[in-house]
């Protein structure tokens, strides 16, 4: 989601996933003509050991696909269907709740208002 939407405490984070979705894009448009495809996977929060590993209880994910269904989902999107970006269903839901929300000024406020929320509650502000 981070690469469609402003990111408050991490910044540079999320403009990297914007840059990368842009880049994608770009070089997708540049290329066809030769036929090489290009795509860029766009996966939301995919629950796996990293917040647990990265010291980070409190940030759990509630993803409700595997990495196994993602890794399926991609391929059918990429190699059967030729997408340039692959969202997963319930990641596009997050993305379509939070951009109906207001303009990316709002959003990124209301954005920094939960991280900030949640960064006192497990005490890393």
């Amino acid at each position: 989601r981070q690469a469609f939407m402003p990111g408050p405490y991490i910044a540079v984070y999320a403009a990297s996933k914007s840059f990368v979705l842009n880049f994608s894009l770009a070089l997708a448009a540049e290329l066809e003509n030769k036929h090489i495809q290009v795509s860029v996977l766009c996966p939301g929060d995919i629950k796996t050991e990293f917040q647990q590993n990265a010291n980070l209880e409190g940030f759990e994910v509630n993803s409700k696909i595997t990495l196994k269904e993602l890794a399926r989902y991609s391929y059918d999107k990429f190699i059967l269907e030729k997408e340039t970006v692959i969202v997963p269903p319930e990641t596009q839901k997050h993305i379509d709740m939070m951009t109906r929300s207001g303009s990316p000024m709002i959003i990124s406020r209301n954005l920094f208002k939960m991280r900030n929320m949640l960064a006192k509650k497990i005490g890393k502000n």
